[in-house]
């Protein structure tokens, strides 16, 4: 158990490397409880459900920063701001840099298609979260507060390169940013929009009966009394997701590492490989092999006599001007004309053999 928990943390930390995006969402989700619990409605925008941000972890963390800014006074309002502009920077990497573009859409195409979609989407991005604010507060510095949290966190969304295709900034044309900043977003505008029907559906004959019959559902609803969307059942909606959230991690992970061992075994396979050239007569026969391993050492094998001597010696003085070993096949001018001739011309050898590998000349 404690070493699958370890496994889960480690993806988790390669997945997401220095983002503190779900400390932050968890710091809200508990923010808003407490803070619904003791303050009412009328004070600032309304009560809702936590558990509707899983939607959306990027609106509830707004929605908290909003509830806990003061906006009465000007001066603590700005001071606000500004330390919610330096919590919000340490979510993760800003959005315009080297690192973040070369893992962008933008960084494969340079086509203004990609540059038009992209734009029409982040605006569309930004409009779901406008009517996201309309419905949560009623006050005009409330909804602005929201929009510009809202910003920052996406401005610093580059959280790792595995993430990349999440950000709504520089993927914005990829299913995942998709998914993740428009269609659950817009889900979760949907729910605020029929909130008070979907509590009615909800809600059993028998409480309503309690409540009186068939009273009007008020914009206040305790979350304790209720059945269904009460914090109960949201905390292990909550842990439901974290676990879900982790397999996924995992999963990825595996495919990730798994993709990277081929590679790496690829690479050595490739590094392993000795690189052969040849030296052939005009009927195709073969007059000198050279092989030049991944480490640089340089093997010549026979050569034969004199009159190959330029064709070895062009060959070898393209890749080198040494040559470790030369093999030839005896010790007579015909078989060793060629390696006098490179070695008149310039060329070092280490090491002559017959081709046996047997008996060593020098």
């Amino acid at each position: 158990m404690r070493e699958a928990l370890l496994r889960i943390t480690s993806s988790y930390t390669e997945f997401t490397s220095n983002s503190k995006i779900l400390l932050l969402f968890v710091i809200s989700v508990l923010v808003v409880v407490l803070l619904d619990e003791n303050i009412s409605d009328c004070d600032r925008g309304r009560r809702i459900n936590p558990a509707v941000f899983l939607l959306s972890l990027w609106s509830g963390i707004s929605y908290a920063f909003v509830r806990v800014i003061p906006r009465k006074n000007k001066i603590l309002y700005l001071i606000s701001l500004l330390i919610l502009f330096v919590i919000t920077s340490l979510s993760g990497q800003f959005v315009i840099s080297e690192e973040a573009f070369e893992n962008s859409v933008y960084s494969a195409s340079s086509g203004g298609v990609t540059v038009i979609l992209s734009a029409i989407l982040i605006v569309a991005c930004f409009i779901i979260y406008f009517m996201i604010a309309r419905n949560l507060f009623s006050d005009k510095t409330d909804r602005i507060t929201f929009m510009i949290v809202s910003l920052m966190l996406h401005l610093f969304d580059f959280y790792s390169v595995n993430t990349a295709t999440l950000s709504i900034f520089l993927s914005p044309i990829r299913i995942g940013s998709i998914v993740v900043h428009i269609i659950l977003p817009l889900l979760l505008w949907l729910y605020l929009e029929n909130e008070d029907k979907i509590i009615q559906a909800l809600m059993s004959e028998e409480e309503a009966t309690e409540d009186g019959d068939n009273e009007e559902i008020p914009e206040e609803w305790d979350m304790k009394k209720h059945k269904i969307l009460n914090i109960r059942n949201m905390a292990i909606a909550f842990a439901a997701l974290i676990v879900i959230f982790a397999a996924v991690v995992f999963v990825l992970n595996n495919k990730i590492n798994s993709l990277y061992d081929a590679t790496v075994m690829l690479e050595k396979a490739a590094n392993t490989k000795m690189s052969v050239y040849e030296v052939t007569k005009d009927d195709g026969s073969i007059v000198m092999t050279l092989m030049i391993s991944p480490e640089g050492t340089v093997i010549a094998v026979d050569g034969g006599g004199r009159e190959n001597g330029d064709a070895c010696y062009e060959l070898i003085s393209e890749y080198t001007d040494n040559v470790d070993k030369w093999y030839v096949y005896g010790d007579d001018e015909e078989n060793k004309g060629a390696y006098r001739h490179c070695k008149e011309k310039g060329i070092t050898v280490d090491e002559v053999y017959l081709i046996s590998g047997i008996e060593r000349l020098k």
